[in-house]
């Protein structure tokens, strides 16, 4: 097999390249940029001068990509076409119409075109006819290389790589493969295109042919939008011959046409990684030779996958065959059996040099069997055989890779890509990186081992120069230090290169396990100091957005310019308001030095007062200030404008401690959002209004001149007017006196506020025939030298306005779902909806997109709701505002709805749909709750224990509106409410009235605050407010009080935080062997002298926990017996018997001295070391469990 890859980018290709400047402008949908390439070469005849062509491209970029506007030939000492050369006007007579096919040319498609030169750089070839005019072909292959070198300049690069193998079939005939040109554009393929070879990339004989050239582009165009790190990732397994026999992800593969679609793979592969260092690769081979004793019987053999990344063997894996790989009647097969698993991790980690230089001799008299391996760490004693029919199947798997380290079969390392990088100590060649998006890079670091620490695998992101993310996925930790590496971690992330070179032996680091310290932080520093090596940006041009994130288009205006307390507000926040004239904030803040942005959800009151303030997403970098920043949120609710104003102004200091928590950063951004909040109140709890005015661009077809807005009215006076995203050109970037208008802009959106909708629908707009503005008639709101920007600016509010009437419709949107208790990892059930309101008549019920379950796939009965949807959500169209909020559904703790209380409003047999989607339009319309009726049922109960099967508990119905208890019913239940035989139940029966009444206008709060003290069984003996009880019913006052709190525990405002469980001291720190030995072993000293133990083991990754029963006896063990396996493997938990039957008979010097031992070792190495050290433990501390019992 034989592999190239070569870089094409500016300069690349033979003769010289010079890349040019840029020239840039804009439109709001699309920019054109101008770059100057050139591409000449020695003129032979002519010493001095020089044969080429130097170029102007204007490129076109837009939401399609980029594309050719024009391609232009400047002027230059370069000879394009010889005065003597008889083609001369031929060229020149077609020079225009050649320009001219370049025009509206993807740039990836002209890149992936190749033309060929000889030594000299002169063009011989040209791979696209549409750039080539006949009999022209230097000139039309000069030019296109120029254009490919100006090109270059827009962040594209080319690779060229193939994978080719002999034909098995005829060794005379050309190889098997292919080559292709792989164009780049940041870390995303562009384009894959095939260039001619000498290789037979399919045969001409074969009767699938046609699969493959009917399929091929598509295959092609599979690659594009992958990242370079995705097509990397995928492996094909190929025969030792080189023939691929499988591909990992069938989207790169043509059915039927395995073969060529894994050479394409390859060479892409080879295009984009050369050396192999990113790339991981399956090679099968095998080795079998007669059966000597009986001819007729299959050969002794073996059959292996081989998995390399970067010249170092990852795994080796035994296949199917129809080889003996063992007899079956072999008496010592076991050694074999038990030991392969151990043999095959010895590969792991060996470079392919060092494994094809290993010599296994074979016997001369049994033809083919091996008889002595040259390095003894590849034996399993007592199996040389087997042993050495698996080292020539790896070595066959691996012979394609022999003959690019030269035909010496030398053991040369690979060569490490990272030679020359900074702090690569202790980087392995493995380590792989990916350019993001944003500039950002993420390596997934390999290291090296360092002393008694093995390799780490650790991802690492680095952006704006300090560590934003740094995960560890292979703990190389030993000794008892992996848990304590979290700490590394989580302190690691908001390093910089300085601080981390400071920091390398401080404390905040430094953990005590100081070999694989020195790994981590050194994988911090190799990440942060070869940032710029890896292609991160910082700053300059920017990448392509990635599609899934919305482009902030807004370059004029923000959608917050003129509101207050806007500094740490981004452009993705939304604001709403409700029927009941609360103010709806969804914030996303910016961040903050080291504080990433929050999500936080604000509502605030016509009193200007915050009644509700969640985190959704936290921004604190630290564990320790993430856990803190809820009571940020809790103390946040009650305070207005002049309490966060004086508190931001201490912040840091005692003004709140409750808010004023030592994350500073995270502080402002928290405090910030609540001020935006309550400051805006005004601006927010108005009606917002959306309008646009365009009009199409008379130079560029398809492009609008315009602007779109939000208008919020209040009282019908406008309070806010700002620029929203939209696609049109609002102002253009070549106009001379953008300037004026982009100065001014804020001011002219300021103008509007406290002008009435009828002052503004009065002013009028001039416009010519094609819609462009030519005068305002209201001075104060046009920027004078910007007729045409404050024109469209009117037009569009004026349009915005539009809809207003007396009773103009308006629309909400809210929610409701609950966990699936069935699935808990399944989507909610649940469902969102839009409702439209016009004066207090609700006009529309719309059911939106969400990922909850409206109804189950595999209910029977979902063609009622399906069927019946359509009229009950017509059913709403005649309901007021009013009837529908004083409608209720009685809902479980779990939140399923059970009772809709309209039967207008519900699909018979379908009573949980019908009442999610009452609740949904309820929380749409009054999304706080104040002023919507809801019920909760609840219930509580203990086992009676003088009835077996039954219990005392009681059931209630709860209805609450806002956050204010209505009413508590008792509820029918099968519960014993109150025992009849009891001589004092008639104080229950004549006070519980009494009771429920107790219970009206209690906050929701006020109930979670009562504390119900329960005895073992679950009886109540105390119930902490005695305004909630009667006197001398205790039992019943405290099951009321819990069946209560169970019916409102989704509404609970502090729900309990399971305690963490202490964990016990362990009884066995001081005995011997104890590493592994759980505190919940036990033992028991029997009357003859031995001891027995129920040894609990702790877990050992991968393997689980194991329990086993041993005893020991005048200092051997007797009984051995593994009662849980611990083994996660099916293969190694079966075999772990023969473990436990090699124990017996141990003594502890024996057991200490076998440790590495055949007997013991199963290759289940984990396992092993579990069961190893329960032996040892029980054998080295039978004085002392003597003693204790």
């Amino acid at each position: 097999m034989k592999k190239i890859s070569k870089l094409l980018a500016c300069g690349c290709l033979a003769g010289a390249m010079v890349a040019g400047g840029f020239a840039l402008s804009s439109c709001s949908s699309w920019t054109t940029t101008v770059s100057q390439g050139e591409y000449k070469y020695e003129n032979p005849w002519s010493a001095g001068s020089y044969y080429g062509v130097k170029v102007s491209v204007e490129v076109q970029t837009d939401e399609n990509g980029d594309r050719i506007r024009s391609v232009t030939i400047e002027d230059s000492d370069y000879t394009q076409a010889s005065e003597g050369w008889e083609g001369r006007d031929n060229y020149l007579e077609n020079e225009q119409t050649l320009l001219n096919a370049y025009r509206g040319k993807y740039v990836a498609d002209v890149l992936a075109m190749k033309v060929t030169t000889d030594y000299q750089g002169q063009p011989s070839e040209v791979s696209d006819d549409s750039v080539l005019i006949t009999d022209a072909t230097q000139s039309s292959g000069r030019l296109l290389l120029a254009v490919q070198d100006a090109l270059c300049n827009f962040g594209y690069s080319v690779f060229e790589g193939e994978y080719h193998y002999p034909n098995a079939w005829d060794d005379t005939a050309p190889d098997y493969g292919i080559r292709v040109r792989v164009v780049m554009k940041g870390n995303v393929v562009r384009k894959v295109a095939v260039i001619s070879s000498g290789y037979t990339e399919v045969s001409s004989g074969w009767d699938g042919q046609a699969t493959w050239t009917d399929n091929l582009e598509g295959l092609l165009s599979s690659y594009v939008g992958k990242t370079k790190t995705q097509i990397l990732d995928e492996t094909v397994t190929v025969s030792s011959g080189g023939q691929p026999d499988s591909v990992s992800d069938d989207s790169y593969v043509i059915t039927g046409a395995t073969q060529g679609s894994g050479r394409l793979l390859l060479a892409v592969q080879n295009a984009l990684d050369p050396s192999g260092a990113q790339t991981t690769k399956v090679y099968t081979g095998e080795y079998h030779y007669a059966n000597a004793w009986d001819s007729s019987a299959p050969d002794y053999g073996i059959r292996v996958a081989v998995k390399v990344k970067g010249g170092y063997i990852l795994s080796v894996e035994v296949l199917d065959s129809d080889y003996v790989e063992v007899s079956e009647g072999w008496e010592n097969a076991n050694l074999w059996n038990d030991g392969l698993s151990n043999l095959l991790s010895k590969y792991a980690g060996k470079t392919v040099q060092e494994v094809l230089a290993v010599e296994v001799t074979t016997s001369e008299s049994t033809p083919g069997q091996p008889e002595d391996i040259s390095d003894q760490q590849y034996v399993i004693a007592g199996a040389t055989q087997g042993s050495g029919r698996l080292m020539l199947a790896v070595q066959n798997a691996l012979s394609m890779l022999a003959s690019e380290s030269g035909d010496n079969g030398g053991s040369e390392e690979p060569e490490n890509p990272y030679v020359g990088w900074d702090y690569n100590e202790y980087i392995d060649a493995a380590t792989t990186y990916e350019v993001n998006s944003d500039g950002s890079v993420t390596y997934k670091i390999v290291t090296t081992s360092y002393g008694y620490a093995e390799a780490f695998t650790i991802e690492i992101t680095v952006a704006n120069g300090e560590i934003s993310q740094y995960s560890i996925l292979t703990n190389g930790s030993t000794g008892g230090f992996e848990s304590s590496m979290s700490a590394i971690a989580n302190n690691m992330v908001g390093q910089t290169l300085e601080q981390l070179q400071d920091y390398l032996e401080g404390d905040e680091i430094q953990t005590g396990a100081t070999y694989s310290n020195t790994l981590c932080v050194n994988a911090g520093l190799f990440a942060l100091a070869n940032f710029e090596a890896a292609g991160g940006s910082s700053g300059g041009e920017q990448p392509d957005p990635d599609p899934d994130e919305p482009e902030d288009t807004n370059t004029t205006t923000g959608p917050f310019v003129n509101w207050s307390y806007n500094q740490y507000i981004s452009s993705q926040t939304t604001v709403r308001s409700d029927y009941f004239g609360n103010a709806i904030y969804n914030i996303v803040t910016t961040s903050n030095g080291h504080a990433q942005p929050f999500e936080i959800n604000i509502v605030v009151n016509d009193q200007k007062v915050i009644v509700d303030y969640e985190i959704v997403t936290n921004g604190s970098t630290s564990d320790h200030f993430a856990g803190i920043m809820s009571s940020v949120a809790k103390n946040m609710v009650g305070k207005n404008q002049a309490d966060l104003e004086e508190i931001l102004q201490l912040n840091n200091s005692s003004a709140d401690d409750q808010i004023n928590t030592g994350a500073t950063l995270s502080n402002v951004l928290c405090i910030n959002a609540g001020l935006f909040a309550v400051s805006n109140y005004d601006i927010a709890s108005a009606d917002e209004f959306i309008g646009e005015y365009k009009y199409e661009n008379a130079w560029v077809p398809g492009n609008y001149y315009g602007i779109r807005v939000s208008v919020r009215v209040k009282d019908g006076v406008i309070v806010a007017v700002n620029e929203v995203a939209s696609d049109y050109t609002s102002v253009t970037d070549s106009w001379a006196n953008k300037d004026i208008w982009v100065n001014n802009i804020e001011s002219l959106l300021k103008a509007y506020q406290g002008k009435t909708v009828e002052e503004i629908l009065d002013a009028s707009v001039t416009v010519d025939a094609s819609g462009q503005p030519s005068a305002v008639s209201d001075a104060e709101l046009m920027i004078s030298g910007a007729t045409q920007g404050s024109g469209r600016l009117l037009l569009a509010v004026q349009n915005a306005l539009s809809v207003i009437e007396d009773n103009y419709a308006r629309t909400f949107v809210g929610e409701y779902h609950y966990a699936n208790p069935w699935a808990p990892t399944a989507p909610d059930y649940g469902i969102r909806v839009a409702v439209t309101v016009k004066g207090e008549d609700i006009v529309n019920v719309e059911v939106l997109e969400s990922d909850y379950t409206e109804v189950s796939d595999g209910w029977n009965n979902a063609n009622l709701w399906n069927d019946g949807l359509e009229g009950l959500l017509a059913a709403y169209e005649s309901k007021t505002v009013e009837e529908v909020l004083a409608a209720y559904v009685t809902a479980q703790a779990d939140g399923q709805p059970n009772v809709v209380s309209d039967a207008d409003l519900m699909i018979t047999g379908a009573t949980q749909g019908s009442g999610r989607l009452l609740l949904a339009v309820q929380n749409a319309i009054d999304p706080t709750g104040a002023n919507t009726t809801k019920v909760y049922t609840g219930e509580y109960k203990y086992e009676n224990t003088w009835v077996p099967g039954s219990y005392y508990g009681i059931k209630v119905a709860v209805t609450v509106k806002g956050e204010t208890i209505l009413k508590v019913e008792v509820l029918d239940s099968d519960y014993t409410e109150v025992t009849d035989s009891w001589e004092d139940k008639d104080i229950w029966i004549n006070n519980l009235d009494s009771l429920l009444a107790a219970y009206q206008g209690k906050t929701v709060a006020e109930i979670f605050d009562v504390d119900v003290t329960v005895d073992a069984n679950g009886q109540p003996t105390a119930v902490s407010d005695s305004d909630l009880m009667i006197s001398g019913a205790t039992q019943g006052s405290g099951r009321l009080m819990l069946a209560v709190q169970n019916a409102l525990s989704l509404l609970n405002p502090n729900p309990d935080e399971p305690e963490e469980p202490e964990e016990p001291e362990n009884p066995y720190a001081d005995w011997q062997y104890n590493e592994y030995i759980d505190a919940a072993t036990t033992y028991t000293a029997n009357d003859d002298g031995s001891v027995t133990y129920n040894i609990v083991t702790t877990a050992n990754a991968p393997a689980n926990a194991f329990e086993i029963t041993i005893t020991v006896v005048n200092g051997a063990i007797t009984e051995y017996e593994i009662t849980v396996n611990g083994s996660t493997s099916d293969h190694f938990a079966e075999i772990m018997s023969s473990v436990a039957k090699n124990m017996v008979g141990q003594t502890l010097e024996q057991l200490e001295a076998y440790l590495e031992g055949d007997e013991i070792q199963s290759g289940a190495t984990r396992s092993n070391e579990l069961c190893v050290n329960a032996g040892l433990f029980a054998l080295a501390n039978v004085d002392k469990a003597s003693a204790a019992e």
